[in-house]
């Protein structure tokens, strides 16, 4: 993908072997940083697990506000 006539658009992919394993704490940790530097990055979980199966949605954690926010 390429922003806007502009060179490609760096990604960056959070994976881990289990839940709960700190996938979403790496992430935020990534992103928290990458703003810290003047970048503005965009985060996307498309799936959560772990939850306790009441199929309502819970928050995921940091990530799921805005990165700029403390």
């Amino acid at each position: 993908q390429v922003a806007m006539n502009g060179p490609p658009i760096p990604r960056l992919f959070v994976a881990g072997t289990d839940t709960g394993v700190g996938k979403t704490v790496v992430a935020t940790t990534i992103l928290r940083r990458l703003v810290a530097t003047g970048h503005r990055p965009g985060a996307y979980k498309p799936a959560a697990s772990g939850g306790d199966g009441d199929g309502l949605s819970e928050p995921i954690g940091p990530a799921q506000t805005s990165v700029g926010e403390k």
